[in-house]
């Protein structure tokens, strides 16, 4: 058994308890099937608060939905588990509120942020639209970074790193790591061959930017992927960074779960597939995160994943296997 398995059965021997695991795939399966299949088409949640109008009311929307997940499964935990200590804590009401603040702003308002900046800088047609998405990877970025700078530098001064963002305690184990990655590939394609991840995959568009500016194809390739790439930087820092590091502060290992269960929520847009894997997925790299105090390894296997989907889903449309 390798270090890292062995770690991450060593959690899960620790945190298990059946009716509690129950209950929160029960959530998440009834979330699920809400969001997709309710009613023959499935209520659309996130599409339904894109479309709202009202920025304050699309906001909130996207906090209160975040908020009830992570407060359900706690409130579960606390039942099954019987253990209500946290409850009382003030620090724990703060960073709760704190990180769905920011969750909640990062999908609410970036577009309207981006497509602000974008018109200061004077872009229009094709130009306007590849740097529309490009930034809608980079800015949020910038601003978590910012933002969790400054939590960390009021609530958690003196600890060592920004929620994660070291490798030290990873350096011993670092050949552990090579399996999951090896794993990546098979898994990429079995899902290029469910319609929705076909249809979805690859992100990359260029807009007639290229040809626009007389550039040769590639360099938007680059350009697009590497902001593409910032945007699950992003994603780590906020759930594996301080949903999981961050609430460890009040909550301990206990802070993995319900970190899993938002994660899964918040993958409501994209295929069902990659939205029920999402659940899976967010546990393990929480667990790592949580055992090694660090989210480089999930960064680097996100990078991993999502940029073997692009590649993998191209070499299927070159192939003529999959059309979009």
């Amino acid at each position: 058994m390798s270090i890292l398995t062995r770690r991450i059965s060593e959690f899960v021997r620790d945190d298990f308890h059946p009716l509690y695991y129950a209950a929160v795939a029960g959530i998440a399966a009834l979330a699920i099937y809400t969001n997709y299949y309710y009613g023959g088409h499935g209520l659309n949640i996130e599409k339904t608060l894109y479309g709202t109008e009202d920025p304050l009311l699309r906001l909130f929307g996207f906090f209160s939905l975040y908020l009830f997940f992570y407060l359900a499964c706690l409130l579960v935990y606390s039942v099954i588990r019987k253990d209500f200590s946290f409850w009382s804590r003030g620090g724990f009401y703060v960073r709760v509120l704190l990180v769905f603040a920011l969750l909640a702003l990062m999908r609410a308002h970036t577009s309207i942020a981006v497509d602000q900046l974008s018109l200061l800088l004077g872009f229009t047609g094709a130009t306007y639209q590849f740097m529309f998405v490009c930034l809608s990877y980079v800015v949020p970025l910038v601003c978590v970074t910012a933002a969790l700078y400054l939590i960390h530098r009021f609530m958690d001064y003196g600890a060592v790193g920004l929620y994660g963002l070291g490798a030290a305690s990873l350096k011993r184990d670092a050949i552990t790591f090579l399996p999951p990655f090896l794993l990546i590939v098979p898994l990429v394609l079995f899902g290029m061959l469910t319609p929705g991840m076909a249809e979805y995959y690859p992100i990359f568009r260029d807009y007639g930017f290229a040809q626009l500016h007389g550039l040769p194809q590639w360099s938007t390739v680059v350009a697009f992927e590497t902001s593409y790439a910032m945007g699950f930087v992003t994603v780590e820092m906020i759930f594996r960074g301080f949903l999981t590091l961050g609430m460890a502060k009040e909550l301990a290992r206990s802070a993995v779960v319900p970190m899993a269960l938002v994660y899964c929520v918040a993958h409501f847009g994209k295929p069902v597939g990659e939205c029920i894997s999402s659940l899976f997925g967010g546990y393990l790299l929480g667990v790592v995160a949580y055992r090694y105090k660090s989210i480089v390894i999930g960064i680097l296997l996100h990078l991993s994943l999502a940029m073997s989907m692009e590649l993998v889903s191209w070499l299927a449309r070159f192939a003529g296997l999959t059309h979009r």
